[in-house]
């Protein structure tokens, strides 16, 4: 992780496991995510960020087992985090899996626009 300076954004990786279960299925999912964010520091307790994740599906379709890259689904980012002592604040848009049929990944996910399924996330948590 690097801080952000003035105008000069900070850089944050991050890398993490994610278990899926499908309730309707009944089928058990890990997958390997790894996150790059540019971040701009806005305020004393605010900041600013634009990112990339890459989730990477461990288990292939076997429909389509010839399709390079076909396991991996990629997500755009852009968001806001503001907080005080006892209270965070965020709010984040994301388009989920750019350019790509997202009728054959892990979610069903419902495109507003052709080829740009995306999502309006807000968080709030309480500091302990």
């Amino acid at each position: 992780m690097r801080d952000a300076e003035g105008w000069i954004p900070g850089l944050s990786v991050s890398s993490m496991l994610n278990y899926t279960y499908g309730f309707s299925t009944g089928e058990n999912r890990l997958g390997h995510q790894v996150d790059f964010h540019l971040f701009w520091n806005s305020g004393e307790k605010s900041m600013a960020y634009a990112g990339s994740s890459f989730y990477l599906d461990f288990y292939p379709e076997a429909s389509q087992p010839a399709h390079r890259f076909k396991n991996i689904w990629p997500t755009i980012n852009l968001g806001y985090n503001r907080g005080n002592q006892k209270w965070n604040f965020g709010a984040e848009y994301k388009i989920l899996a750019p350019g790509r049929e997202n009728r054959d990944g892990v979610i069903d996910f419902i495109e507003i626009l052709p080829g740009m399924t995306s999502g309006l996330y807000f968080t709030v948590s309480r500091k302990l």
